[in-house]
């Protein structure tokens, strides 16, 4: 009978260092289960994971998040084709998009995701693309709306904007802008930044700017005074940038709600006004 006892120990033993020391996130993951190792996450988080095809990725979106504070690692295995606006406002969620084989359409004119309500959105190894030059924004973010792109992430295609942000945050540690045409007559910056926000672009993201090559290049509606990332305050523009910013540059922006500049780094083309 002790014997086994000794033998079912060290068989648990065994199990919970293999769990432990599991370096592939994904072979831990089960729905509503407790997950170790996971990017964006943290060590034994609770979340909820999702596997998406393409097709009923707008109805996980809409129907499958809930508003209660939850965790969401939603895997895309497929192409997504989405011609509605899809709102996040989970109160305090992390929600995090990663694609597995699959990539994010639209053809609206509207804002694809509105991110706000205290809700994170992460995303990785996805890229997200217009299709319509009417596009209002890929990323709309507010009400203290957070979006993070990490590695494998690229906003591209045609619209007013890529990400606007207005009382929300936007950081990216990797990932790409890329091939953005913004050149719309209504148009807006291709990165909008407002009042009461913060930008934040880390070492190893890229933006490209307008001296990249085509086909990486983004193209803002110069004509109009728009810039491939600028930061507004009440008055007037406060600074853009309209060249490349590497994967080898850092640079920030924090703006109050009364849209004064809070504290900034990195290299600005600072507008008078």
């Amino acid at each position: 009978m002790k014997h086994k006892k000794v033998i079912i120990l060290i068989a648990v033993i065994i199990l919970v260092g293999v769990c432990v020391s599991c370096e592939n996130p994904f072979m831990m993951g089960v729905a509503g289960d407790y997950v170790y190792n996971i990017e964006d996450f943290g060590r034994g988080a609770y979340i909820n994971v999702i596997n998406t095809t393409g097709a009923n990725l707008y109805d996980v979106l809409e129907y499958d998040i809930e508003g209660d504070g939850s965790n969401y690692l939603i895997n895309v295995t497929g192409n997504a084709y989405i011609n509605e606006q899809v709102g996040l406002s989970s109160q305090n969620s992390i929600i995090s998009i990663r694609g597995d084989g699959g990539n994010i359409f639209c053809n609206i004119e509207d804002s694809l995701l509105k991110i706000q309500g205290s809700a994170t959105l992460i995303l990785r190894n996805i890229t997200i693309k217009s299709e319509n030059p009417g596009l209002a924004s890929l990323l709309d973010i507010s009400e203290s709306g957070t979006v993070i792109m990490e590695t494998g992430a690229h906003l591209t295609g045609y619209g007013l904007a890529a990400v606007y942000v207005s009382d929300g945050t936007f950081m990216m540690n990797g990932g790409t802008i890329y091939n953005f045409k913004s050149d719309h007559y209504s148009s807006s910056e291709i990165v909008a930044i407002y009042t009461d926000s913060r930008f934040e672009k880390n070492k190893g993201a890229i933006i490209y700017g307008i001296d990249a090559p085509v086909g990486l290049r983004n193209i803002p509606n110069s004509s109009l005074g728009y810039h491939v990332v600028g930061v507004w305050g009440i008055f007037g523009k406060h600074c853009f940038r309209n060249t490349t910013m590497g994967a080898r540059e850092s640079l920030s922006i924090t703006l109050d709600e009364l849209g004064s500049i809070a504290n900034h780094s990195g290299n600005w083309s600072w507008s008078p006004f």
